[in-house]
């Protein structure tokens, strides 16, 4: 007997035109690195009624329709999901060659709705009225950069089919680090690049399921608090760095009394008309005196930050992605 074997597994996706109007046909489809392609979860409760020494009803209280999964950083998908996090895109340029700029907006607690075919063998589910809660870019050394895209639903539908149309990207080419630059200031702008092992950023808003009295399905999705949390590891010549996150200047020798906010700029590309830059500018670093090893080795130190701030014009991280696609 033939078993379903989760080797077979995919996601295609597509922006909806609005909530409630799920898209006819996919616009991407992506190969994955692992995770789930659908999420159900009913909450039941007991009733805490008298009369017996054990429960006798349970009713049904609430469902949930959330997944999350790893995928390589393709250059065309990607802008989906980062307009999906982020919620603003402003593009420029003409064929083949487009910039899009992602940033979020002070004002706007709107984010694009989805439609998301994922797939288990030959099993089928179509979430609709999708929003994309949170997306995490990393890499470590030279591994290709793994994107973890988390999804909330309003609706699902098991056994359906995948419908013609859209552009498959597996077996192209995704970003990795090499011929990548990347540059960090403890305080201030960036100016110089520095050597780095790591990077990762979490973009996330926070989605929060609402019910309503009539079903226990979610009724609508709220956006919370935009967050983008941000690692980047560093292997230095000296812990000017350091100090510079530490005393507010790479020469100081006393810790700072107030908030040190520097900034970071990281760009990974398949060619010149193909890459993708990170910048946040008002980033409120931590960092840890480094530990010493008796088997020796270059010192590495991680310069972290649990919230990336912005002001009331400008987004906390800017995303520009470069790419052949016309628009998202």
């Amino acid at each position: 007997m033939a078993r379903i074997n989760k080797l077979i597994g995919n996601i295609a996706i597509a922006k909806q035109t609005a909530q409630g109007t799920p898209a006819a046909a996919p616009t991407f489809a992506h190969p994955l690195l692992g995770g789930a392609t659908a999420g159900f979860e009913a909450t039941t409760k007991v009733d805490a009624e008298t009369g017996q020494a054990y429960a006798v009803s349970a009713y049904l209280s609430e469902m949930a329709f959330g997944f999350s999964y790893d995928l390589r950083a393709y250059p065309a998908p990607i802008g989906l999901y980062l307009l999906g996090v982020l919620g603003t895109c402003v593009t420029t340029g003409t064929t083949p060659n487009y910039t899009h700029v992602f940033t979020v907006d002070p004002t706007d607690m709107g984010l694009p709705h989805h439609t998301v075919w994922g797939n288990i063998g030959t099993e089928f589910v179509k979430s609709s009225d999708a929003m994309v809660d949170s997306v995490n870019l990393s890499w470590s050394a030279n591994d290709p950069v793994k994107i973890t895209a988390t999804l909330a639903a309003l609706n699902q539908a098991f056994g359906a089919s995948l419908p013609a149309g859209g552009t498959d990207v597996a077996g192209t080419a995704y970003f990795t680090p090499a011929s990548g630059t990347f540059k960090v200031a403890g305080s201030g702008a960036v100016t110089a690049a520095v050597d780095v092992t790591g990077f990762d950023i979490t973009l996330a808003r926070n989605l929060t399921a609402e019910y309503f009295s009539g079903s226990p399905a979610p009724g609508d999705l709220s956006i919370g608090r935009f967050k983008a949390g941000v690692k980047i590891t560093i292997k230095p010549e000296d812990l000017a760095l350091f100090r510079t996150v530490a005393t507010g200047t790479s020469g100081g020798t006393a810790p700072a009394t107030s908030i040190i906010k520097g900034a970071f700029d990281v760009t990974v590309q398949i060619d010149a008309n193909t890459s993708l830059q990170i910048v946040g500018t008002s980033v409120p670093w931590k960092c840890s005196w480094p530990s010493v090893d008796p088997s020796g080795g270059a010192v590495e130190i991680e310069l972290s930050a649990d919230d990336m701030l912005g002001s009331a014009s400008v987004s906390p991280v800017t995303v520009t992605l470069k790419n052949a696609v016309a628009s998202y």
